[in-house]
């Protein structure tokens, strides 16, 4: 109601162009509520951060000493990992895990958690424990989704390209999720080596907003910059070609 004179006007509102979907509010009070469950009492980004296994490179501390949490480290058996699968599936949007262990940070709305593989185990990771792979359940709403990714990317490996080792892991009979391995962490003589990476919307400095504005020219001369043979040029355009083709609209 846009009247001069309702009942209830409307004072603010958010205005996305691209018509997405925009649930700031269900962001912040996400924020809120994790941060209320870590005892974290403060509104600074980097407190929710500290002490939590992000992506790329970079740990976030208070301290100046590198921390170490390892013997907090406690493996998942299948039931445990069973139950996080379902929870996860029927959290939604709301899918950060309810437990003082899960100290991760992943960007993206499909429902998903992390696990390290740990000397052939699979603890929660922690700062001093990366994480080395992601699991993803199937999103409520469209069951078998988890299995069209994992199709997706055996599709992907067919058509030639290289593709990060993954697969269905199913804990437990009739409880299932797909799971893939990270590609900014590397293992090195037993220990987990957290990778920095960026996509190319940020190598290119690109803000935030204007990410989804970046047309495949002007990646392929960027790329052209680094690799005159246009090498990673090419590269780009077949992985773009598989993109478009396996309706992936990301």
């Amino acid at each position: 109601n846009m009247d001069e004179s309702p009942r209830y006007p409307v004072i603010g509102a958010f205005l996305q162009k691209r018509g997405g979907t925009i649930r700031h509010d269900a962001v912040a009070w996400g924020y809120a509520r994790a941060a209320d469950r870590l005892g974290v009492d403060s509104v600074d980004t980097f407190d929710l951060l500290a002490g939590v296994d992000v992506t790329g490179g970079l740990v976030f501390t208070p301290s100046a000493e590198e921390p170490s949490v390892q013997g907090e480290a406690r493996p998942l058996d299948d039931d445990e990992l069973a139950a996080q699968i379902i929870q996860t599936r029927a959290a939604g949007s709301a899918w950060f895990a309810r437990t003082e262990h899960c100290r991760f940070s992943l960007a993206g709305g499909q429902p998903k958690f992390t696990l390290a593989n740990h000397n052939g185990t699979w603890p929660w990771p922690n700062i001093a424990i990366p994480s080395t792979h992601i699991i993803k359940p199937a999103v409520a709403d469209c069951p078998g989704s988890d299995r069209v990714e994992d199709a997706v990317m055996e599709l992907g490996e067919l058509c030639g390209l290289q593709a990060a080792p993954h697969g269905m892991i199913e804990p437990r009979a009739g409880v299932s999720a797909y799971i893939v391995e990270r590609f900014d962490r590397k293992v090195e003589n037993g220990r987990i080596r957290r990778l920095h990476c960026e996509d190319i919307a940020q190598a290119m400095g690109c803000m935030p907003d204007g990410k989804y504005d970046i047309d495949a020219v002007s990646c392929i001369r960027f790329l052209h910059r680094f690799d005159p043979t246009d090498g990673l040029g090419y590269e780009f355009v077949r992985r773009l070609a598989f993109n478009v083709s396996s309706a992936d609209s990301d």
